[in-house]
């Protein structure tokens, strides 16, 4: 127990250090750029020295660490003013990443909390005030400072250099680009996977790792597609398992937990397993060596670990 409990808080302090630096990052990014808190990644991802996170792998961060704020702000009480301001400051940059698949899970993990864990109205109440009033009044208030400094630092900035920069030319055509791209609700991913089941030719074992880039030169955005590139029916039937196994143990620490709280770390992996498994439908997620990996495995080992008790 006090290894997996090391190894789960080791994690998520590591996770909390990514998101407070690279959201104070996308902060500032957006800031000075013209676009919304979602472009504001074409700024920052100028570096040649940081791999900078993307808005969904970003917001992906930020909903582990809710997830697990939440179910430590219940049943941590010495932490529990901590763990909500964290939550509070982790939902807030959900919302200003905008990725709908985070949203959306996000949306049904709060339903589930607010249906497991609040007793009465005011404990409802309560939620809804830290989940989702004070996070828009953040952003409100986000958004009016950025109105003040816009002539101060935009305007100006496009007035005299803007001719010269080709970073600020990108971020002016983005939103065109992307509304091309959107083709569908999947932002144009179905074809893609179109591509990857007709063009593989290899359907037994694949392609190797990162099949998807030999066959489209880009990324399958979705786990099952990205086996299947990379090691064919054999590696899907494999995964497939997995993923059931994880999914029959993460559903079973859940119901098991709703009247029993004396493992929060269980409780929370569970959730972030769940997470994951939804999150692989548009993304690669966990099917490569990622955080979603780290973490995913993490989680699973804490769910299902068999406790030895020494006689």
């Amino acid at each position: 127990d006090k290894e997996f409990t090391f190894l789960t808080n080791l994690i998520l302090k590591i996770l909390i250090l990514i998101f407070l630096y690279f959201g104070t990052l996308y902060l500032i990014g957006f800031f000075i750029s013209p676009g919304n808190f979602y472009g504001s990644w074409n700024l920052i991802n100028q570096s040649e020295y940081i791999d900078i996170p993307r808005p969904t792998g970003l917001a992906r961060t930020c909903l582990i660490i809710f997830i697990f704020s939440t179910i430590y702000s219940t049943f941590y009480k010495n932490y529990n003013n901590f763990f909500i301001y964290l939550s509070i400051l982790s939902v807030t940059f959900i919302y200003l990443l905008s990725s709908r698949t985070i949203l959306f899970v996000y949306l049904l993990y709060l339903l589930f909390y607010i249906f497991n864990y609040c007793k009465n109205i005011n404990q409802i109440l309560k939620v809804f005030f830290k989940y989702l009033l004070i996070p828009l009044v953040l952003i409100f208030c986000l958004i009016f400072s950025k109105q003040i400094f816009k002539e101060r630092i935009e305007d100006k900035i496009f007035s005299e250099n803007g001719s010269r920069l080709n970073i600020f030319k990108s971020l002016r055509t983005f939103p065109d680009l992307e509304r091309k791209k959107k083709v569908d609700f999947t932002t144009g991913r179905i074809d893609d996977w179109k591509q990857i089941y007709f063009n593989n030719e290899k359907t037994l074992y694949g392609n190797g790792v990162m099949g998807d880039r030999y066959l489209i030169d880009q990324t399958a955005s979705n786990a099952i597609f990205y086996t299947y590139a990379s090691s064919g029916y054999l590696g899907v039937f494999i995964f497939i398992i997995i993923s059931l196994i994880s999914f029959y143990f993460a559903i079973l620490t859940v119901v098991k937990s709703r009247n029993r709280y004396d493992n929060p770390n269980q409780l929370a992996s569970a959730f972030v397993i769940i997470f994951l498994l939804m999150r692989s439908i548009l993304e690669t997620s966990y099917a490569i060596f990622s955080i979603d990996f780290i973490v995913f495995t993490l989680c699973f080992t804490n769910i299902t670990y068999i406790k030895i008790n020494k006689k």
